[in-house]
């Protein structure tokens, strides 16, 4: 604490009052006879008064245990009056608000905290009354920080400055000492003002002399007279010392002045450790937060309360945290953070059914730690060609890395700023402290910084262990790892390859999956006490992979329903799932479509399995969209907890009770049947309806019988805008989206194709994707050129409606269908047979017919043929009648003249950018072709007009004014 004055009592005959309001000459006192004993008694009053407001101040500061603050206005006696309440109470008057004083704003951060204390008023409104706790009017204060970033804590702006400078809002009438963990004597010190300064003050009242530094009495412009002190210190030993008397005019907070005499000296005492106030205030948070936790924990379930602790312990027991001394956090000088951390229930997690997360976005002031960190670059792997990869081969393995982000350490200074506090539900005494060693989840970097750390491991060890390291790199996402592998004997392999390279890291694997029949039980490894050991099959029936359901034992894909509309606790529901046969009597009835969102989302589909199904939920989500489609902002969430219509709330009835039908759904998890020869080959189906368009995609394999065997891959679709569009555009739309699918599937996989086949069943998509995209309006031209950058038009077929696997994925299909239809699974039965036999044309013939969003700007005639030969642009074959504006036929213009000078079609879209001379030249084309038929005699013709030839050939008028400018 730096203490610039420093009082030691008062002497006697030395404190004069004088009231900021009165005037020091004796005339104002009107000559009445004044008491000097009666005088004498009130300033010794007065002096006792500001002595104990000291105390107080010192008290709340200094008191190493914070008051109970549910018990605190009870017990203190805190005045609350109600009585006399004013609007603005600083001005006693109710012409405004306390909230709107102007005067009142302006004053510093203390003297508004205090002023509010002693006048018993809310720190979240300002209005006496009530304590904050009890306010109607609570919200989090709006104030954004330099990362504009609301404050978000609950107090008024006003004392928003007062929150940032670390003063606490608890009252001051708080337990001065509880007798427990005092290592010292609590000082009176309290701060004074002085002129323009407030002066940190010690009362020791038993002293008889005040001191002040020649410092603070320079910096108060104060001019002392010299003396000479006798200072009598133990032992009877006399010293002499050159000092100044000073007088010091102090102010108490009524606006009293009182006038000490005080001496100067070089250093009152020695120098004393400053107190971070801040970091005492982050400590309680701290503390307080933890109070919360032992409490949830406690009255929740004493299951979940011990396995908090043995976490914890576990923790520290593993290296992922130490336990701080006493020594080791007071000679810390660099920052210091606490985290608070809570539980977040699994249960469905056979590990880990509670897991601790330490929440590194608390906010503290203002400010949080994710505040002062980047995200990271994405290295993560992309989820959905892992999964892809993941069904290559007939042998699938799945390692989880245990405590993944445990493994990487934080630097010494990084540990302090995570630090978190426990007492192992000890609730009766003071919690330790504790630091982290590793990586917690939830910092904000967390993930790349993992990531990173996986990926440098295999780089590392990939010249001894190269598949081990592909597989890392490629086929990991997060914690997991996932491959596909051709043999068991390979997967064990490669499985212990893994391990020894991750360990050099310091990543352990939990467990292995390996996929197999009912008989390779042995399959399944499990590490128990750091080994690996066989496992009961039964344990891993199904498991989630990336959110995928998985049967190792079958090796197939499936879906379980969760239906359950009770409220959530810690995210976790508080009921029981509801089978289909609870539908009608356990869906509320009031359902709204935050509730039906909730359900939708739980059936998780990245491969677009049960696409044909799953397009329901999206039409019925966009006709509850359209229902409520307000722009009331007076109600908060308006869109999403309204109560549907008894219409509505049927149609999802009947979707909910039709959606447990898709758990018969079963997906082959390889692509690959056991008699698979040759290369593959990729067939990609595309449609699109008034409802929707989508694309799925088929692997299709020769087999070692002659014959032909093929799978799905992948499914997507989207449900059609709002806004009316034509079948054409919605085609061409799912051609898009087949196109794309082709290129993910061609980058990511490791398959080499035979071949990639494109069929549509419009033969307009497919004529358009044949002709070169600036014949097109905007929309199919944009999508036209997309397409034959990620394809071929070669590559385009058509087939009949019938055979089309890609129509079901644009209109609602119920799950039996798919199951009865293996249309969907395998694709339609053409692609069992040889692919001469194959129902595909490439020769649609539209006829006259001209295609939809053709602009006539250009001939209908193929333009390849006519390349060679154009040598002029021929105005002729340009349509005027299509062209909306002046500007657009001069910009098709500009495009046309590109073509003839390069002779070629490279670059001739309407999207290049044209520049003032191009269509200058342009705008003398149109001029030199319209005046192509004026008469030879057109000099005689047009004689009035003074025409004249100019330099570009093109006949102009207006010499007689220009000679006319000239003359004068």
């Amino acid at each position: 604490m730096e203490s610039d004055l420093r009082e030691y009592g008062t002497a006697k005959g030395k404190i004069n009052t004088l009231d900021a309001n009165e005037s020091e000459n004796d005339e104002n006192n009107n000559g009445v006879a004044v008491d000097p004993l009666q005088v004498q008694l009130q300033e010794n009053q007065q002096v006792m008064k500001q002595v104990v407001e000291g105390l107080a101040q010192v008290a709340h500061a200094m008191s190493n245990k914070p008051t109970n603050r549910y018990n605190s206005d009870k017990n203190t006696g805190t005045n609350r009056n109600t009585e006399g309440k004013f609007k603005c109470w600083y001005h006693k008057s109710d012409n405004h608000e306390i909230g709107d004083c102007s005067i009142f704003a302006r004053l510093d951060s203390q003297t508004k905290v205090d002023l509010v204390r002693k006048n018993g008023g809310c720190f979240s409104c300002l209005k006496i009354g009530h304590l904050s706790r009890h306010c109607h009017s609570r919200k989090p204060c709006d104030i954004q920080n330099e990362l504009h970033q609301p404050c978000g804590k609950i107090h008024h702006k006003d004392l928003h400055t007062a929150h940032m400078d670390g003063i606490s809002f608890h009252n001051s009438t708080q337990v001065i000492n509880d007798g427990k963990n005092n290592n010292g004597v609590l000082l009176m010190i309290s701060s004074v003002q002085c002129k323009d300064m407030s002066l940190t003050t010690l009362w020791d009242p038993g002293a008889n002399m005040s001191l002040i530094t020649h410092k603070t009495a320079k910096r108060l412009g104060l001019s002392g007279q010299d003396i000479t002190l006798s200072v009598t210190k133990v032992g009877n030993v006399t010293e002499h010392v050159q000092s100044k008397e000073y007088v010091i005019p102090l102010t108490d907070l009524g606006g009293k002045i009182w006038t000490i005499k005080a001496y100067g000296m070089e250093e009152v005492t020695a120098e004393v450790a400053r107190v971070d106030m801040s970091r005492v205030e982050q400590l309680f948070k701290a503390v307080s937060r933890l109070g919360s936790t032992e409490k949830r924990l406690l009255r929740n379930s004493l299951k979940y309360a011990s396995a908090y602790d043995e976490q914890i312990m576990d923790m520290v027991k593993r290296g992922i945290a130490r336990k701080l001394t006493k020594e080791e956090m007071e000679i810390h000088s660099g920052p210091v953070h606490y985290i608070p951390h809570h539980e977040v229930l699994k249960p469905e997690s056979k590990s880990t059914p509670l897991r601790i997360v330490f929440n590194s976005s608390s906010s503290y002031m203002g400010h949080t730690l994710n505040d002062y960190w980047a995200k990271g670059s994405n290295v993560i792997n992309d989820l959905l060609a892992v999964l892809i990869r993941f069904r290559q081969e007939s042998i699938a393995l799945a390692g989880d890395i245990s405590k993944m982000y445990n493994a990487i350490r934080l630097s010494p200074l990084d540990q302090h700023t995570h630090r978190f506090v426990w007492r192992n539900l000890e609730t009766h005494r003071d919690p330790d402290h504790y630091a982290l060693l590793t990586v917690t989840f939830g910092d904000r970097p967390s993930g790349a910084i993992s990531t990173l750390a996986l990926h440098q491991t295999a780089k590392m060890y990939q010249h001894i262990y190269p598949d081990a390291s592909n597989m890392v790199i490629r086929n990991s996402y997060v914690d997991d790892i996932l491959q596909s592998v051709e043999s068991v004997d390979d997967a064990r392999l490669i499985t212990q390859q893994t391990e020894k390279m991750l360990a050099c890291g310091g990543f352990r694997i939990k467990h292995w999956i390996i996929s197999g029949n009912e008989k390779c039980g042995s399959n399944l490894q499990s590490e128990v006490n750091g080994e690996s050991v066989e496992v009961d099959l039964d344990e891993f029936a199904h498991e989630k992979i990336l959110g995928m359901r998985w049967d190792p034992k079958h090796d197939m894909f499936d879906f379980k329903v969760k239906i359950n509309f009770s409220p959530k606790y810690k995210n976790v529901r508080k009921g029981e799932n509801i089978t289909k046969s609870q539908i009608e009597s356990s869906v509320p009835t009031s359902l709204t479509p935050r509730m039906v969102l909730s359900q939708v989302a739980s059936v998780y589909d990245p491969l677009g399995l049960a696409t044909p199904y799953t397009l329901a939920a999206k039409v019925l989500m966009r006709k509850l969209c359209i229902e409520n489609n307000t722009n009331d902002k007076t109600l908060p969430n308006s869109r999403w907890d309204y109560a549907m219509s008894a219409e509505s709330r049927l149609e999802w009835m009947d979707f909910f009770k039709e959606l447990f039908d898709i758990e018969q759904l079963k997906f082959h998890r390889c692509l690959k049947p056991n008699n698979a020869v040759g290369d593959p080959m990729l067939v990609i189906f595309s449609d699109g309806s008034k409802l929707a368009y989508g694309t799925c995609a088929y692997v299709r394999w020769g087999t070692s019988h002659a014959g032909f065997e093929s799978r799905l891959v992948i499914a997507k679709n989207r449900i059609a805008p709002t806004k009316q569009m034509s079948v054409p555009r919605l085609e061409l739309c799912g051609a898009v989206l087949a196109a794309r699918i082709r290129q993910k599937l061609v980058e990511e996989m490791d398959y080499k194709f035979s071949r990639v086949i494109h069929i549509v069943d419009s033969m307009i998509v497919r004529a358009q994707i044949q002709r070169e995209s600036y014949g097109f309006g905007t929309f199919v031209a944009t999508r036209v050129a997309e397409i034959q950058n990620k394809t071929e038009p070669s590559d385009w077929w058509w087939v009949p409606s019938e055979f089309n696997a890609a129509d079901l994925a644009t209109r609602i299909t119920s799950p039996n269908d798919l199951v009865k239809n293996s249309i969907w699974k395998n694709g339609p039965q053409f692609l069992n047979d040889p692919i001469d036999q194959w129902p595909l044309r490439q020769d649609c013939n539209l006829g006259n017919d001209e295609l939809p969003d053709t602009i006539g700007i250009v001939m209908s005639s193929d333009f390849k043929k006519m390349n060679d030969t154009m040598s002029s642009l021929n105005f002729e074959d340009v349509k005027l009648e299509n062209i909306s504006s002046y500007s657009k036929l001069l910009r098709v213009t500009c495009i046309l003249m590109r073509i003839v000078t390069t002779k070629s079609f490279k670059g001739a879209s309407m999207a290049i950018t044209v520049t003032a001379e191009s269509l200058n030249a342009a705008e003398l084309e149109w001029i030199r072709y319209l005046q192509r038929d004026i008469s030879d005699d057109w000099t005689k013709t047009f004689r009035r007009l003074s025409p004249e030839k100019n330099e570009a050939g093109i006949v102009v008028v207006g010499k007689r004014l220009a000679d006319w400018l000239k003359a004068t």
